[in-house]
């Protein structure tokens, strides 16, 4: 069995397919989404209608290829900062006790 790592380097794993924001504010804002989207479609010609789609797929495109950054910096940031951690007891500086108020 591949362990985590090789599995989500390989691309085999994507945790964020599987996120979706459960909060009120967002299926809102998903509602407005899609009345606007049919607001948009009852008026404009099939041309305009090409271009939006358009516009809007290499838009999602852009989100994408930033969102899959954004969780590489992440997933990069969170190994590094427990690498940290795990060698501070040893060869790394002490954490400093919390001051008490």
């Amino acid at each position: 069995m591949k362990d985590i790592f090789e599995r989500l380097f390989n691309g085999e794993i994507y945790p964020g397919e599987k996120a979706v924001p459960k909060t009120d504010v967002y299926r809102e804002d998903l509602h407005k989404l899609e009345a606007a989207n049919a607001a948009l479609n009852a008026v404009l010609d099939e041309r305009q209608k090409e271009l939006l789609k358009e516009m809007l797929d290499c838009w999602e495109n852009v989100k994408y290829h930033e969102y899959v950054c954004i969780y590489g910096e992440g997933v990069r940031f969170g190994v590094e900062l427990m690498a940290q951690v795990y060698h501070m007891g040893r060869d790394g500086p002490p954490i400093p006790p919390k001051k008490m108020r």
